[in-house]
């Protein structure tokens, strides 16, 4: 199995069967950048970043619907992690879409 497949494999353990209300699975990609950032491979935070990863980010709703809970103390770790990271809102209906961009490496 390849690291790609390795790191979906192990989001799919944590999640469990995908919901239509959580938008599109974080890619590998995403996956491999929210370990980057410092994230454990295998948590609820780890999927939950890599959800914001995402191109057009994540709203606490598709969170909640995969996850189960709001996972808000991903954004308090943000601010302790050594990786540097930007945050863009966005307002859709009556949600907001958070979208994370990975712009320095922990030290």
């Amino acid at each position: 199995m390849s690291r790609k497949e390795n790191l979906v494999a192990t989001m799919t353990t944590v999640t469990g069967p995908w919901t239509k209300e959580a938008g599109p699975r974080p890619t590998s990609k995403e996956l491999a950048m929210a370990l980057e950032g410092g994230y454990k491979k295998g948590t609820k935070k780890w999927v939950a970043i890599a959800m914001y990863l995402r191109k057009k980010g994540a709203t606490q709703k598709e969170v909640t619907a995969v996850l189960k809970g709001p996972h808000l103390n991903c954004w308090r770790d943000l601010k302790t992690f050594p990786a540097k990271w930007e945050v863009d809102q966005e307002k859709h209906d009556k949600h907001f879409s958070y979208t994370l961009r990975l712009v320095g490496p922990p030290k």
